[in-house]
């Protein structure tokens, strides 16, 4: 049960390693600073306190930017009330929410309340300034997960019990550890839009 939970531990771990990275580790600079990543604002935000979605456009206007560059993105992902912001757009007049553009019909949306995909994000008027603290807005990212975010196992996690001196009490301990790399083949093919105000 506890070597489970250190697994479930270190997936959230490798995943905000994959947008964030690792400070000072070369081998996982996070997807925010490879270089060609593509970051960018809301079409119409063109200020810094954010902006709620109005219409799902903007979804098939990401989406573009990657098949631009001859590859279709699988997936976005978002903390959930960014998911919400863009799916539960109502039209008054009719009584229901604004369908999604065909083109991205067969795409994913991945949902994560890791901290990697913060509520409290910055929008500044650089779009790469976006701090993590500090504001109250939330990202979409979108790319071609399952091509191109590469995580490279060197040593896969491993878990032993610890009994030395810890038995004396009656207790254990565990100790884990692991050796990864995860790198984007092509984050130009990757984009994050800043300054969503979630649901």
């Amino acid at each position: 049960m506890l070597a489970n939970a250190v697994a479930k531990k270190m997936a959230v771990v490798l995943d905000t390693s994959a947008i964030l990275g690792v400070s000072g580790n070369a081998g996982i600079p996070g997807l925010n600073s490879e270089t060609s990543f593509v970051f960018r604002k809301q079409t119409g935000d063109s200020g810094t306190t954010g902006q709620a979605p109005t219409a799902t456009t903007e979804l098939g206007v990401i989406a573009e930017i990657t098949i631009k560059k001859n590859i279709f993105p699988n997936a976005f992902v978002s903390n959930i009330g960014v998911h919400e912001a863009f799916e539960r757009i109502p039209i008054a007049a009719y009584g229901k929410y604004f369908d999604d553009p065909p083109l991205i019909a067969s795409m994913g949306w991945t949902t994560s309340e890791n901290s990697a995909l913060s509520y409290a994000e910055t929008d500044p008027a650089t779009a790469s300034g976006v701090a993590q603290t500090g504001g109250s807005y939330g990202s979409v990212y979108c790319g071609p997960w399952s091509t191109f975010a590469i995580l490279g196992v060197h040593l896969d996690l491993q878990t032993v019990v610890l009994k030395e001196r810890y038995i004396d009490s009656g207790e254990y301990a565990l100790f884990s550890w692991c050796r990864y790399s995860i790198r984007f083949a092509h984050p130009e093919t990757f984009s994050r839009t800043i300054g969503v105000i979630p649901v």
